[in-house]
């Protein structure tokens, strides 16, 4: 999976965020949203084993928000 903010708004160089499977996936996505608020051309690659994790912990903090 690959995301991206938005697109460079003053010629800089992209800025790359890896995700490797590692807990704290809030993080990641946190990250991505403050950059993207920023306008800082920014990319996400997420392992297939971050994704199984994301998916895990977000579950789970649905379920404690409920």
């Amino acid at each position: 999976m690959i995301l991206s903010a938005a697109e460079p708004t003053d010629g800089a160089v992209p800025l790359l965020v890896g995700m490797s499977g590692a807990s704290g996936s809030i993080y990641g996505l946190r990250l991505m949203q403050a950059l993207h608020r920023l306008k800082v051309n920014a990319h996400m690659i997420v392992t297939a084993a971050a994704h199984r994790v994301a998916e895990l912990e977000m579950a789970g903090a649905r379920e404690q928000a409920q």
